[in-house]
């Protein structure tokens, strides 16, 4: 298809005379170096090493004993020996040159209401959220405690996101549909509701007349939009092994989002969700690769475009005029608040000096979770909120994603009351996960449960083994 690249990698042995040499005989020396090509050394430094460089912000190593349900949902996708990603994979037979790489939802069913409806069907899922950078983290967090399960994850992780930077994208520069603002941007997983068929890895099915659930507020359409982009993994990737063709993907998505928010095209930065979160995410990466001081304004405009100060459930007064009001699921704005909650330690570290744009935004909507969405032990954190009706129902797995907006807020507030109440918040969200996720045996349901809790939980698993944050700077 247009826009879809394919890397092929080629090893040469270059060898003389016969296979057995000298006087010991190695009968099948090619044959094991041409296995070895395929089964390579798997080389790490210890973990502390990888995540005390700051590229995965606060981060703990694998500690079962700590965190026993933290830990059970997190490496469930891999350590659940009769369900897990592999046996996904296996199951919808996720090979080939296009799929090979990917992790099947494995929870999308048929709900087309013909004869296969409530039948599951494979829905390739791009892996949504980053779930390669979820896989990559998660194998070096193990790897001193845990080698084998640190290589599970790695032999997911490698042909993941290599699979992401060929097929995911779209690799093209001439687009001229909707201004450009399609060229270099990742596809979304395929439409739910409907068995993918001939279907590739974009996100629409074989047709429009086969198209399933898959809306967008802006209508239908399988182009790529902000709401799935994401280049943390791809960039990690690139760090750990030098492969440049997957740096080049995550530039050429870092460029697309620079584009479209400079030139106000299909910015997706006027809500304080997902979009813009990972909008911020791929500049945040591709500044901390080049510094480019371009990448800043671009960033900052998202910032102050999702300000707390223009959402209406934040002021006593925007509570007040608008009782009947509902926020629901801010697991999306969980997703853009903790992006900028990293480009808040980026900017200070680069700086030298405390990044008042970015801790007043994070500490603000802590303070808001803290209030009116924390649902202590027994909800965690509230999925619905009004201002006449309270908070309802929980966030399920999205949970550890907004005890993180909790974490950062006491990591940059400097309000020993504040820091006390988010502290609190987040003790009862970990606390509601443990009584949801009893027991100490490998939790797993699929890949997209999953990829929504491999990317949260740290601040707070962080704070909890060390008792203190890397150095913050004060806000005077």
């Amino acid at each position: 298809q247009g826009g879809e690249i394919k890397t092929h990698e080629t090893a040469f042995f270059f060898h003389t005379g016969p296979q057995a040499e000298g006087r010991r005989p190695t009968p099948y020396r090619v044959a094991e170096v041409m296995c070895a090509f395929h089964h390579p050394l798997f080389v790490r430094a210890p973990a502390e090493s990888y995540l005390q460089s700051g590229f995965f912000d606060d981060a703990a190593t694998y500690d079962p004993k700590s965190f026993p349900t933290y830990e059970t949902l997190m490496q469930g996708a891999v350590a659940k020996k009769d369900d897990n990603l592999m046996l996904d994979i296996d199951k919808s037979e996720e090979y080939g040159w296009r799929n090979f790489g990917d992790t099947p939802a494995h929870n999308e069913f048929d709900e087309t209401g013909g004869p296969h409806t409530g039948r599951l069907v494979v829905s390739h899922f791009n892996h949504e959220y980053d779930h390669g950078y979820g896989m990559l983290f998660h194998s070096l967090r193990t790897v001193s405690a845990d080698p084998v399960l640190s290589y599970q994850w790695w032999k997911l992780a490698d042909p993941g996101i290599v699979h992401q930077s060929d097929i995911d994208l779209y690799h093209c520069f001439t687009d001229t549909l909707r201004g450009g603002v399609f060229n270099g941007g990742k596809f979304a997983h395929t439409s739910h509701g409907v068995e993918v068929a001939t279907g590739t890895h974009r996100s629409g099915s074989p047709s429009l007349t086969w198209w399933g659930k898959l809306n967008w507020p802006w209508g239908r359409g399988g182009s790529p939009e902000s709401g799935h982009f994401d280049s943390r993994g791809m960039m990690a990737y690139y760090y750990l092994t030098g492969n440049r063709r997957v740096l080049e993907s995550a530039m050429e998505l870092a460029e697309l989002v620079y584009f479209k928010i400079t030139r106000d095209k299909f910015a997706q930065i006027d809500q304080v969700s997902r979009d813009a979160g990972n909008n911020i995410q791929v500049l945040t990466d591709a500044y901390l690769l080049t510094w480019d001081d371009k990448y800043i304004a671009a960033i900052e405009k998202a910032i102050a475009s999702t300000a707390p100060e223009k959402q209406w459930y934040i002021s006593e007064e925007g509570r007040k005029q608008n009782p009947d009001n509902q926020l629901g699921g801010f697991w999306q704005a969980a997703i853009c608040i903790n992006a900028v909650a990293r480009w808040t330690a980026v900017m200070e570290e680069k700086t030298g000096r405390a990044y008042r744009p970015g801790k007043d935004y994070v500490v603000a909507y802590a303070d808001f979770v803290s209030r009116f969405l924390a649902g202590g032990p027994e909800h965690g954190i509230y999925m619905s909120w009004s201002p006449a009706r309270g908070g309802r129902g929980d966030h399920g797995p999205w949970t550890y994603r907004v005890a993180d907006v909790l974490m950062y807020g006491h990591k940059y507030t400097d309000s020993p009351a504040l820091k006390k109440r988010f502290l609190k918040a987040a003790d009862d969200a970990f606390a509601f996960m443990k009584r949801r996720y009893p027991g100490s045996k490998p939790i797993y349901y699929d890949s997209k449960y999953h990829t929504i809790l491999a990317g949260g939980g740290h601040e707070y698993t962080f704070f909890k083994r060390y008792g203190r944050w890397l150095a913050t700077l004060p806000s005077d």
